[in-house]
């Protein structure tokens, strides 16, 4: 295997990783935080990237999508917690059950609002690209999850080492 062959094996791979750890680093911090299990965690990535979805092809720029579907799980996310995981604190077991059935219950009306094929969304301008490394042709938006994963993990680290 030649290292043009190997570079982009190993960027998507570690692409990859980063959006497992964008999940991983929600479910920890959650339960590190709050002592709160919350199967749910993906079920709301994926209901912010539906809602981005449909805000970009809306409105047409993808950095106010990015923004809109968070802040749709955010305020989905509190209204949860304020409303039926507040009174469960302590109580891993009913936890466990609540959230996976919220999971089940968010991937329906997920199914039921956008349908069961999947979606896609073009990534922005400065993501469209692709850069040449070693030799090997790496698509620009795989270099920016690398980029949005480094800065999470660094912003986590600072969060909890040094304000704690």
């Amino acid at each position: 295997m030649s290292l043009s062959d190997l570079v982009p094996s190993l960027i998507i791979g570690i692409s990859y990783g980063c959006l497992l750890f964008l999940v991983a680093v929600g479910l920890s911090v959650i339960f590190g935080m709050m002592r709160l299990v919350n199967l749910a965690t993906g079920s709301f990535y994926m209901l912010g990237a539906y809602v981005g979805i449909s805000l970009s092809r809306a409105t047409g720029n993808f950095w106010l999508a990015l923004l809109g579907g968070g802040l749709a799980v955010a305020a989905l996310g509190i209204v949860m917690e304020r409303g039926l995981l507040r009174r469960l604190h302590g109580r891993l077991l009913e936890q466990v059950l609540l959230t996976l059935g919220l999971a089940y219950l968010f991937q329906d009306v997920a199914r039921w609002i956008w349908g069961a094929e999947p979606l896609a969304l073009p990534p922005p301008p400065v993501l469209a690209g692709s850069l040449t490394v070693a030799g090997a042709t790496i698509p620009a938006y795989r270099l920016g999850l690398l980029a949005a994963g480094a800065v999470l993990a660094a912003t986590v680290w600072v969060l909890l080492e040094r304000t704690l």
